[in-house]
């Protein structure tokens, strides 16, 4: 993008497309024209639903690991947890987000590396109907100049904009089921039946990425004693690695279509 003219052209063939179920795509083709981007992904959070991919041009292939994503993985996103958790909002790089240790994790390793990301950036968006919306950029080749990480900064207050007039009340769950509430539930609960509360305080940082170092900091304990949970941990869980928790993690809830509740786990094993 290289004037104003430019922008000010793209933003007015983008603004009549928000009463068109394809703006999604739109939108996105309109952060392409500012910024050269390898892949965008809109990811939406209704108040009560799981992730909504609303646009995505990761390859054809990538469709079991988009699949895991939607099912319970993005409970360990760094954009959501910022979102959720902190409720923080505006944009931001990936890794500004994510803890010490992330780019050594099983969840960065299937979503970035597997996806071929060298870089990611986004958005994070509250909207007025309590939802969220994340909107990702990333490269593949190189990385975001910083040219283009300050320009991209500098659009927010017009991308939330477009975003919250787009998606605010669209709240597709106007039921008491709660599925997003479902697999959260299993997050807070996997490994309780078997672990003792400390153990389970090290293994969620583990699945959320945190280094051993990170680990000890958060808790306020020294980096031998998080080792010593750790390997506790993974000993009564049966795994030996980060990644193989992380697969037990998921599978202990998504193979089980009669979870309601509790550890995931017991009904896993047995």
């Amino acid at each position: 993008m290289s004037s104003i003219a430019e922008f000010n052209r793209a933003l007015a063939e983008l603004i009549p497309r928000l009463k068109d179920p394809s703006f999604p795509v739109h939108l996105a083709g309109f952060l392409k024209t500012l910024v050269a981007s390898d892949n965008i992904s809109i990811v939406v959070y209704h108040h009560q639903d799981l992730p909504l991919i609303a646009y995505n041009d990761l390859p054809a292939g990538q469709a079991s690991t988009i699949d895991m994503f939607i099912k319970g993985a993005f409970l360990l996103d760094p954009y959501y947890l910022a979102g959720t958790q902190d409720k923080k909002s505006g944009f931001f790089s990936l890794l500004s987000l994510a803890p010490a240790g992330f780019e050594d994790s099983e969840y960065y390793r299937m979503y970035f590396r597997t996806c071929g990301l060298k870089e990611e950036c986004g958005y994070l968006i509250h909207t007025d109907s309590g939802g969220l919306i994340n909107i990702s950029l990333g490269h593949t080749t190189d990385s975001f100049t910083a040219q283009q990480l300050v320009l991209l900064e500098d659009i927010t207050p017009t991308v939330d904009a477009l975003a919250t007039l787009y998606w605010s009340g669209q709240d597709s769950n106007t039921s008491s089921v709660n599925p997003r509430e479902h697999v959260e539930s299993a997050l807070r609960h996997f490994g309780t039946s078997l672990l003792t509360e400390r153990e389970k305080q090290v293994v969620d940082l583990v699945l959320r990425g945190f280094s051993t170092k990170a680990i000890g900091d958060k808790l306020a304990i020294a980096s031998q004693t998080v080792k010593l949970h750790r390997k506790n941990a993974y000993a009564k869980l049966d795994v030996g690695s980060q990644g193989e928790l992380f697969h037990l993690f998921i599978d202990s809830f998504i193979s089980s279509d009669d979870y309601t509740g509790g550890d995931p786990l017991v009904n896993y094993l047995n």
